[in-house]
């Protein structure tokens, strides 16, 4: 295991890189959390979407940390339709996250969003320690 250390921005990141692996902590981050919805028979043109746009995340100071497909099994309590996927993505300031919205390769594939997805509830928020 080895540490690395970096200042960026005054910004202190701390990586910790294990086999295949790697955790980042960064202090100060700006996170979203998306619960995606999609359109009955849309899953190919939503997985169409997601492959162009996730690639791009990482050209805004961002991550993708999570990505789920939940299942029934997985659900302890419910009072809603249970979502196609869930997103946590990180990014290191909220103008690096309006930015990413604003990609023009992005915004090429936005038909492919249009076709496909519901509805999204989306959380912004932030870590706290």
């Amino acid at each position: 295991m080895s540490w690395m250390y970096n200042v960026l921005d005054d910004v202190i990141f701390i990586k910790k890189r294990i086999p295949s692996i790697t955790i980042r902590k960064q202090f100060i981050m700006y996170y979203i959390t998306q619960l995606i919805f999609i359109k009955a028979n849309q899953e190919a043109t939503f997985n169409q979407f997601e492959e162009a746009v996730i690639p791009l995340i990482s050209q805004y100071h961002g991550e993708m940390m999570l990505r789920i497909r939940p299942d029934v099994k997985s659900i302890i309590q419910s009072n809603m339709d249970l979502p196609y996927e869930l997103h946590l993505v990180a990014f290191d300031s909220k103008t690096d996250f309006d930015n990413f919205m604003k990609d023009e390769i992005r915004n090429e594939f936005l038909y492919l969003k249009e076709q496909a997805i519901e509805s999204v509830i989306l959380f912004e928020g932030k870590r706290i320690n």
